[in-house]
């Protein structure tokens, strides 16, 4: 099973945090082309998430 939280800040003063759908990979073969398509987009969109955060220069970079 696989989500994504997400903690961010919209305001100095206040945390937000927000969750994805819970996306299980299949375990029968039949299931898998049309079910683990979403897990690998929402692996590639937390490895866009953490990118962007340190490109951004929130840790000291």
């Amino acid at each position: 099973m696989m989500l994504l939280l997400r903690l961010d800040s919209p305001a100095s003063y206040t945390c937000r945090i927000t969750r994805t759908q819970m996306l299980e990979i299949p375990s029968q073969i039949i299931q898998f082309g049309s079910k683990v398509l979403p897990i690998i987009v929402l692996a590639w969109k937390a490895k866009m998430i953490v990118k962007g955060t340190i490109e951004f220069g929130i840790f000291g970079g």
